[in-house]
């Protein structure tokens, strides 16, 4: 059956190990009152202080209508703190909270920490695979998103 082969092509493989991170991070990280989502968001802020929603909706490959709803939840939260820009009032700006350093880097901690032992299993080839990841990561842009390369 053609589905079943495509079962085991390395994108299904990637779709499947993405899904089960996605739902790992989403148990470990829900006693700290936030979703996967959530952190991805926090991280973008984090790590761009005082970028516009749309910058923060561009780096995590999300619409303009689903950051709005995420960071009107994270301010609700007191994570976010929003604020209009005084070059262009239609743009809203993002910084976090002390409440939201805190909870992004409690976050960070405990999923890196939780992750380590599954990459563990790599072994020696840890690095390898990380490398590995980047050159796909890169790849699959080029020739997704370069113009000159995406003619069909």
């Amino acid at each position: 059956m053609a589905t079943d082969s495509f079962r085991a092509t390395e994108l299904f493989q990637m779709h499947e190990l993405v899904i089960q991170l996605d739902r790992a991070a989403q148990i470990i990280l829900a006693p700290l009152g936030i979703t996967y989502n959530d952190f991805l968001v926090l991280l973008a802020v984090y790590g761009n202080p005082s970028s516009s929603q749309q910058e923060i909706a561009q780096s995590i490959g999300v619409g303009k209508a689903s950051i709005s709803l995420r960071t009107r939840a994270l301010s609700e939260k007191g994570l976010v703190v929003q604020s209009l820009n005084p070059e262009n009032r239609r743009e809203t700006l993002l910084v976090l909270s002390g409440q939201g350093q805190r909870v992004y880097q409690e976050a960070a901690s405990i999923l890196t920490e939780r992750a380590g032992p599954v990459f563990d299993t790599l072994g020696s080839n840890r690095e390898r695979f990380r490398a590995d990841l980047g050159a796909l990561i890169q790849e699959l842009h080029n020739q997704m998103f370069d113009p000159k390369e995406n003619t069909r």
